[in-house]
């Protein structure tokens, strides 16, 4: 393969994501006359939020109203709504709080998702991204600044970069 990872606002705009989440600079600027066509909004940060519907803008805004901004209810929240796996949101939460969870954190890119997951739960989060969005791409992970491309569907050698990765930050499962 090329290497040639889909990017959240391609898989948004294909349907793929129910929601875009991005910060306003030149490359979302160039996009904006195609995406304020989506309900959206400005979050806190200066943040936007796209929407593929009305409806998913209404339930966020409801939810919202229950709970605080920054809190990691709100981190979860959001993760959520921008489908990553479960387990790396949860990972998130607990790292926002936890320094030394970055120990064990590695970026994690398939499908238009881009987020961080504890390396012990790899395969966990690499087999939910491929159940749930199932599209013959590489998955990227970032480690140490360095990418590592794993093949579609190969658990082979997803459990060979993973030892890996242990292997070299001597953390065990």
């Amino acid at each position: 393969m090329d290497n040639k990872m889909m990017v959240d606002h391609e898989a948004f705009l294909k349907g793929i994501k129910p929601a875009l989440y991005r910060a306003y600079n030149q490359g979302l600027a160039e996009l904006f006359p195609v995406l304020k066509e989506y309900p959206h909004l400005k979050d806190h940060t200066g943040r936007f939020l796209f929407f593929q519907s009305k409806e998913k803008k209404q339930k966020y805004v409801d939810n919202l109203r229950q709970i605080d901004i920054n809190s990691p209810e709100y981190h979860k929240m959001l993760g959520l709504l921008l489908v990553y796996p479960p387990k790396a949101v949860d990972f998130y939460v607990r790292k926002c709080t936890d320094r030394s969870l970055s120990e064990v954190s590695i970026g994690l890119g398939y499908s238009g998702v881009r987020c961080v997951c504890d390396v012990r739960e790899l395969i966990e989060n690499t087999i939910w991204l491929w159940d749930t969005y199932q599209l013959d791409e590489e998955l990227r992970l970032m480690v140490e600044g360095e990418f590592i491309y794993v093949s579609y569907r190969n658990m082979e050698e997803l459990k060979k970069v993973q030892a890996s990765i242990l292997q070299r930050i001597a953390v065990s499962v």
